[in-house]
């Protein structure tokens, strides 16, 4: 049956059936392919040899890649059935060498678009070809064909009796004209009978140079481009439709398949109007995308815009809002009025590059977004924002929010969308605007966190500028651009996922696997003349699917301590360098500083266990980096070479034996405050000193702690919160003040840990946690419950936990049941499930490093084995490798691999895992 199918599909389109008493009918008028092309047509396809560029494209790494796709495997499938059916001699070449043929690409409904397919039946070979089928398809029983007439033209159905599948065509001029969807092929006669007043124009594209040794020509109709889109998405979140002119004019690409990339080179033309956005770029100095070096490599897209400059660029854009984006320029003309600001004067501090980064996040719904603006002149940015912000305020009774972070002074602009109100539609989803200058380049966040996160990844050099893989994307695509937008695959992938209609998300979520191997994507316009150079490129990976059976993971670095190792590894950074250093504590209290080569640097006896974690700090604040540690009486800061800095250790009163001990940092200004608890119900904060500072003599709360107290900072307002066992919530300000609605009681005793999601507001923020017993529950910064939900208990011995990735910026929810372990994620939905040889305590560590990548590490503390496993469920690991602790995990993403750090009996290993 699959075989008839793929029959129909191909020989139908060829135009199985007396086309030639047809073709000699109808030939009243010599026309050119191209003239039956419908004018609403989004993209066309040309070829002058199918045959060849198909044999082509098989050849190809891509073409495996493409063949797990089931539409490209019946294509294949097809084109095999049409080969054998004609004799396997040579027949399907003959049809399509020296033929123009083209596949023009049309919206059809709300959801769907379908393909219109033209042939050039001239060539006396294509005629005996088409004979021999005439002959076959009559044999095939399953195969049923109408004839209808419209306007005096023959149109030729074919209807498979079973599936229901039909193909119409019709014959004019020595072209066979033919569809899935028959409409095409109807609004093909009615342009015929019109005239040809309705066709696909692409005169000013032909005088164009192309590339003869191609894979064929694309091209397009831009001002359609967004109604192809709108097929995809969800209805609420169509695309608008002023940006339908967004583009206007019209495109050509030639097409070239390579073995790791596709590329599409060619030019597009404004509109003759020049209502399209791209023609704003006009004589504008393309830019090269510097601002990568400030880039986080979190971002799944980065729209950038190269200009001359921002006085130039208005005299162009201003003009466009008025004509083809009404609503910018009512926009941007109401908020002059109310605030006497001249819009226009914002563009003259501008410099040459503007770039919008959508970056991935935990709601693909909302996701975080980064508006950069270069300008040589930031004091005047600077003023500009500044006294916009105060005249928004005047008058209120109100104060702007700032607040320092990392040095970096960030300010609230508190009008929404103010970057759409600047640079148009594009720039949309910026509820609230945040902003702050790093280097030259001025950065609205629609978040306060999407900054703070930004300037921590610089920090860390987690940027686009220091990553392997984005650096071989941009190797490849065009160096200076006027608009370039850069895909991350990977890393856009949910959110593509979560704005796709019912009807695609079902193909889109099948083919996943497939479309990750096209990892990277780039599509670039230059100015050049009165047209615009185009480039588009797509960097192939290809991946083999993941088997049940792994290789054995491979130690990389091995170490023996004289003594029993009493701690996990603590990962840190050295400011002497690139790479990851390594420290450890034995059963003696020795600490042991690994360097990266796998070598013992120095090691310091410290008279007890480290409680908690070792931190870097910076405490001169010189870059020089510094670890701090606390023991059951003391707090120690050791230098790079394993000695004490000034002062230290601290011994803290024989009446204080530590609990739990946290470093903060309230704006990442190195101006540190260790926070402990001890065993009883007390907190105490100190100074960097050592100073116990007042209203923490100790602040008491009534019951010991479940967890480690530590910091948020939510709009300026810093708060320490403080977990008790038994469900109570501390929120306490830096007086050891409780803030209002506070202690608050979860009902149930605590175990885990608290996540907490920014909401934009101190009082919109939200904690999510988890009792023991799991009722899940999330309250605000206001001491409110929002929601309570109880989680399914398959037993009454059931137990609860919530844990939160490294980055504090996702997190899980896990459930044991004796020696069954499930893990779900935070929409409550299960992720896998596991059973285990102990139903002893078990320790759970959560990775989440964005683009779907998840590890799940689960600790048999009783067998001292740990269990890697990925969202799947499957083990990374060839078997659970044994470790007496937390292991610490590193993902090399420009290798592919992650590096296990384990600490077992008296060995401390690196284990080198292939992603």
């Amino acid at each position: 049956m699959k075989k008839i199918i793929g029959i129909i599909f191909v020989l139908a389109a060829l135009g199985a059936g007396g086309f030639f008493v047809f073709d000699t009918y109808f030939n009243a008028k010599k026309v050119t392919i191209w003239d039956m092309v419908p004018a609403h047509a989004i993209f066309v396809y040309q070829s002058n040899n199918l045959t060849q560029q198909w044999n082509d494209l098989q050849r190809k790494p891509i073409w495996r890649t493409l063949l797990q796709v089931p539409y490209f495997e019946e294509a294949k499938t097809n084109f095999e059935l049409l080969d054998s059916l004609l004799g396997s001699n040579g027949a399907i070449d003959k049809l399509f060498k020296n033929q123009n043929t083209l596949l023009s690409c049309h919206v059809t409904a709300q959801n769907e678009f379908d393909f219109l397919w033209l042939l050039n039946l001239e060539n006396p070979n294509s005629q005996s070809v088409i004979i021999q089928l005439q002959d076959r398809i009559k044999r095939i029983p399953t195969l049923k064909m109408d004839k209808r007439t419209l306007s005096n033209f023959d149109i030729i159905e074919f209807t498979h009796q079973v599936s229901g599948k039909s193909f119409s065509y019709v014959i004019y001029d020595n072209y066979l004209i033919g569809s899935f969807t028959s409409l095409l092929v109807e609004d093909v006669i009615r342009n015929i009978s019109g005239g040809f007043t309705q066709s696909f124009r692409i005169e000013p594209l032909q005088d164009l140079v192309k590339i003869d040794d191609d894979d064929g020509n694309l091209y397009a109709n831009l001002k359609l481009v967004p109604s192809w889109f709108k097929t995809f998405l969800k209805q609420d979140l169509a695309i608008k439709d002023s940006s339908s002119v967004l583009f206007g004019g019209s495109a050509f690409w030639d097409v070239k398949i390579e073995d790791q990339a596709i590329k599409f080179d060619g030019f597009a033309l404004n509109d003759t109007k020049k209502q399209g956005w791209l023609s704003t770029f006009s004589d504008e100095k393309p830019s090269p995308i510097l601002v990568k070096h400030i880039v986080p490599n979190r971002t799944s897209t980065l729209l950038h815009l190269g200009i001359q400059s921002g006085p130039s660029w208005k005299q162009k854009l201003l003009p466009y809002f008025k004509m083809s984006e009404p609503s910018v320029y009512k926009a941007q003309s109401s908020l002059s009025e109310q605030y006497q600001t001249d819009m226009s004067k914002f563009y003259d501090w501008m410099g040459s590059e503007i770039a919008l980064a959508i970056v991935e996040s935990n709601d693909p719904e909302l996701p975080e977004k980064l508006l950069y603006i270069q300008t040589n002149d930031m004091p005047g940015a600077s003023n500009a924002l500044n006294t916009l912000a105060e005249q928004i305020i005047r008058g209120k009774e109100d104060t702007i929010y700032t607040e320092t972070y990392a040095d970096h002074e960030i300010r609230q602009l508190a009008i929404k969308d103010f970057p759409q109100i600047l640079l148009g539609n594009y720039f949309e989803g910026f509820e609230q605007c945040f902003y702050t200058s790093v280097g030259e380049y001025l950065v609205i966040a629609n978040t306060i966190h999407s900054l703070q996160f930004m300037l921590d990844d610089i920090d860390f050099e987690n940027t686009w500028g220091k990553s392997l893989s984005m650096n071989k994307l941009t190797e490849n695509v065009l160096q200076e651009t006027n608009v370039s937008l850069l895909v991350n695959t990977n890393r856009f992938w949910e959110m593509i996922l979560s704005n796709t209609n019912q009807k695609w998300l079902e193909f889109l979520k099948e083919n996943t696997f497939q479309a990750k191997q096209f990892q990277y994507a780039a599509f670039q316009f230059v100015t050049v003349d009165d047209k615009f150079y185009s480039n588009m490129t797509v960097l192939h990976q290809p991946k083999e699917r993941v088997v049940q059976t792994r290789k054995p993971h491979e130690p990389i670095q091995n170490l023996l301590t004289q003594a029993a190792i009493s701690s996990k590894p603590f990962v840190v950074k050295s400011h002497r360098g690139p790479g990851f250093q390594v420290m450890i504590q034995d059963s003696t209290n020795t600490v042991y500083y690994i360097t990266k080569e796998g070598d013992i640097d120095w090691q310091k006896e410290v008279g007890a266990s480290i409680i908690g974690d070792i931190t870097p700090i910076d405490y001169y604040k010189n870059g020089k980096i510094q670890y701090f540690f606390a023991t059951e009486n003391g707090f120690h800061v050791l230098d790079r070479n394993g000695d004490y800095i000034e002062n230290f250790p601290i011994n803290l009163p024989d009446t204080l034996h530590v609990a739990f001990a946290n470093v903060i940092d309230y704006d990442n200004s190195h101006n540190y405050r260790f926070v402990v608890a001890d065993k009883r119900t007390n907190i105490y904060l100190y100074d960097k000193e050592g100073k116990n500072l007042e209203g923490w003599t100790p602040r008491k709360v009534n019951g010991p702690l479940a967890m480690a107290p530590f910091h948020i900072r939510v709009q300026g307002r810093d708060c320490i919160v403080a977990m008790q066992a038994n469900g109570m919530i501390n929120l306490i300000n830096r007086r050891g003040e409780m803030y209002p609605g506070f202690p608050l009681d979860l009902n149930g005793t605590v175990s885990s840990a608290l996540f907490l999601e920014p909401k934009g507001t101190f009082e919109t923020s939200q904690f999510t946690g988890i009792t023991d017993h799991g009722e899940l529950v999330q309250f605000n910064l206001g001491g409110a419950i929002i929601k309570r939900t109880q989680l399914y208990r398959s037993s009454a011995d059931a137990k609860f936990g919530l844990v939160v990735d490294r980055l504090k910026r996702n997190y899980v929810i896990i459930s044991q049941d004796l020696n069954r372990i499930k893990i779900f994620n935070r929409k409550q939905e299960e992720i896998f499930a596991k059973d285990f040889v102990t139903s002893q305590q078990m320790g759970f560590q959560y990775y989440d490093f964005g683009s779907s990548n998840e590890l799940f590490a689960i600790t048999d503390y009783d067998q001292e084995f740990t269990y890697l496993y990925d969202s799947e469920g499957q083990l990374i690991n060839f078997q659970p490798f044994e470790s007496s602790y937390p292991i610490a995990l590193v993902y090399l993403e420009s290798k592919g691999k992650y590096h296990v750090y384990r600490t077992y009996q008296n060995m401390f290993s690196i284990l080198s895992l292939d992603k």
